[in-house]
């Protein structure tokens, strides 16, 4: 009699083990809890997935970037993926966490403060990051040289690139948030 020596990972990859079975001991190592506002999309997926027999409660209709935000706050995670044979990314985390929220799912259960905290700041950062690419767009579009404009479009231009440029300095860093260029546009920098 032989024992098997596989770790998880290649009896997954060998249809050994179910998706489930692979990602679940990942999802309890790393303990997180899927806060509320995404187990709420959960839910309706999977109401919505009763349609076709619930075969296909994937979670894809929740954006990656709420997934990608709650595991890179993840502990423990990286040694999560090692118990099972299994080397740590993003891709992999996601999977993890759809894993958890199939289990809260099954459980009832909602979410813990730290995934929300998490989340929050996620979102928030996102939310900068658009206002400083819209901030910096607007200012460059104001300042182009090579637009044609009359005279009062000019002025009006100036103006607000004057604005803009004291909001972005109001409300940003400069060399951290964004970045002005030798050519006097404003670029962001994530």
């Amino acid at each position: 009699m032989t024992t098997s020596t596989k770790t998880a990972r290649a009896r997954y990859l060998d249809g050994e083990i179910t998706f489930h079975e692979f990602y679940a001991p990942i999802a309890k190592a790393i303990g997180i809890r899927i806060p509320e506002r995404i187990m709420a999309r959960a839910r309706a997926c999977k109401e919505r997935s009763a349609f076709d027999g619930g075969l296909r409660l994937t979670f894809n209709e929740i954006p990656l970037c709420e997934w990608d935000a709650l595991g890179r706050h993840a502990p423990n995670a990286r040694e999560a993926f090692k118990a099972q044979g299994d080397s740590w990314s993003l891709a992999g985390m996601v999977c993890a966490l759809k894993t958890q929220a199939l289990i809260q799912l099954a459980a009832g259960q909602a979410h813990s403060p730290e995934c929300d905290a998490a989340w929050q700041l996620h979102m928030d950062r996102m939310v900068q990051l658009r206002d400083i690419r819209e901030l910096c767009y607007r200012y460059n579009d104001a300042t182009n040289p090579a637009a044609f404009r009359c005279d009062d479009e000019h002025k009006r231009c100036n103006e607000l690139a004057r604005q803009l440029r004291a909001d972005l300095r109001r409300r940003f860093r400069e060399g951290i948030d964004y970045r002005e260029t030798e050519s006097g546009r404003f670029l962001p920098m994530a």
